[in-house]
Formats: structure tokens, C-alpha cells, sequence
């Protein structure tokens, strides 16, 4: 048997054998090619653990908190907000579950980020009840997905969220923007009062009485033309009498 090596040219009427593809194919354990055949392509390999990528999650693809190690389409809100977190400085959110449950026995959920230098900047997120979930697993995802738009709502997490929370996480955003319009309103509308307030207050101001500070000569000065004013008033009247109607 003669071995083929890539540019060594070999015996006339010898069969050449390329040694690199002949041990490649047997390491990788793929059937070898038949002349003519398409060449197949190769096959997906298992995750992690010999499990599959839906296998590997238990959410189906979708990686969260302590997943192993495996083939995930997508990462969890409870991963996305504990990324957040440790970019941010703050502590691991914690979860806390509301022992009062819903009349139909879902649960609602509460999380708490906080920040180990800076108490005035934690963030505590409570569930809405109308997004309770059936089971506290998906309550603590939901409450996740909320202090997510809470703290980073303006991120496009809607291109990397799961597909099943896209609609929550729309839902979030656009109330959120309804409470900052109602917020930035509020605020508006007491800059104005504090204006009317304002103008109001100077406009009393003028109108108030004015005191006057004047020197003894002055006062003593004003009173006598005051006290000229009414004698001369008081003769015009006398005089008026005396004369009569019709004089």
C-alpha cells in the first residue's frame, strides 16, 4: 500500500490514499463518502450532559438562574435582572412571594434589589395582580420582568426576551409611560398654581398699604396743611349758610 501525502507525486499505476481525509473521516466517526454522493452535513451535537437543548433547560431553551451548562435559544428575566445588578453594583435581587394567594389560587411576588453603599437607591417591585401567575416559579419571572422595566426600560430587552413574555413586557412599558405622562402632568399643573400663587402675592403687595417714614419737621409740616385744608373747608361751608338758597 503506498500512503498519499499532498504534494509528493506518487508510482505510475498506484492507487493514491489521502491519509489526512482517511483519518479525519475515522475520528469523526461519519460513514465514509461513496464517489459521486453529496457530502452530508454534519450532525448537531448534543449539549452539555448528553442532553438536548430543550432537554438541557427546563424551561425549553430558555436559560435561567442556575441552569447547567447546555444550548439555550434565550436567557430568563430573572437572569437578564441579576446581569443587571452586577453591571450595576446593586446586591442579587431577592424574591419574596405573597402568601395571600388570588381567589383562583395564583400568586403574585415582590422583588428587592438592593444597593450595599446607597440604601435611598434600593428598588422594590410588587407584582400587579392582575399578572399573577399560577404557580410562585413564574410569579418570581414575572416580578423579574417588572423591576427589569422598572430599572431598564429604556433597554431593548424586547430583542432578547423569550418570546412567551414579549406581550407582558409591552404591556409593562406602555403603562409605565402612562404613569410618567400622568407624572410629568401632576408636575406641570403645580408649576402653574405655584405661578398663579406667585403673581397673586405680588399683586397684593402693591395694593397694600404703604408705609410712609418721615422726619418730625415733615410730619409737623403735613398736619398743619392737613389742619389749613379743613378751616378753609369749614369757611366755604360757613359762608355757603350765610348766603342761603337761592342768593
Amino acid at each position: 500500500m503506498h500512503l498519499f501525502f499532498p504534494g509528493v507525486p506518487s508510482k505510475p499505476g498506484t492507487p493514491n490514499i489521502d491519509l489526512t481525509s482517511a483519518v479525519a473521516g475515522k475520528a469523526s466517526g461519519q460513514p465514509k463518502q461513496q464517489p459521486g454522493q453529496q457530502p452530508q452535513p454534519p450532525q448537531q451535537q448534543a449539549s452539555a450532559g448528553g442532553a438536548s437543548g430543550a432537554q438541557a433547560g427546563e424551561t425549553g431553551g430558555m436559560m435561567d438562574v442556575g441552569s447547567k451548562a447546555g444550548y439555550y435559544t434565550s436567557k430568563s428575566p430573572k437572569l437578564h435582572l441579576l446581569e443587571w445588578t452586577q453591571r450595576s453594583g446593586f446586591e442579587r435581587p431577592k424574591y419574596k412571594i405573597n402568601d395571600k394567594q388570588e381567589e383562583d389560587g395564583s400568586v403574585t411576588c415582590r422583588v428587592f434589589i438592593n444597593h450595599p453603599k446607597r440604601k435611598e437607591d434600593g428598588v422594590m417591585v410588587v407584582l400587579d395582580r392582575k399578572h399573577a401567575a399560577p404557580d410562585p416559579q413564574e410569579a418570581e419571572q414575572r416580578a423579574a420582568l417588572a423591576a427589569l422595566e422598572q430599572v431598564a426600560g429604556s433597554c431593548n430587552y424586547h430583542m432578547l426576551l423569550p418570546k412567551q413574555y414579549l406581550g407582558l413586557w409591552k404591556e409593562l412599558g406602555q403603562a409605565s409611560a402612562q404613569r410618567k405622562e400622568k407624572e410629568a402632568a401632576r408636575l406641570a399643573a403645580e408649576e402653574r398654581q405655584q405661578q398663579r400663587e406667585k403673581a397673586r402675592d405680588v399683586k397684593e403687595a402693591h395694593c397694600a398699604p404703604q408705609k410712609v417714614v418721615m422726619s418730625k419737621e415733615n410730619q409737623a409740616a403735613l398736619q398743619a396743611l392737613v389742619q389749613e385744608r379743613f378751616a378753609l373747608r369749614a369757611q366755604m361751608a360757613a359762608i355757603g349758610k350765610s348766603m342761603g338758597p337761592g342768593s
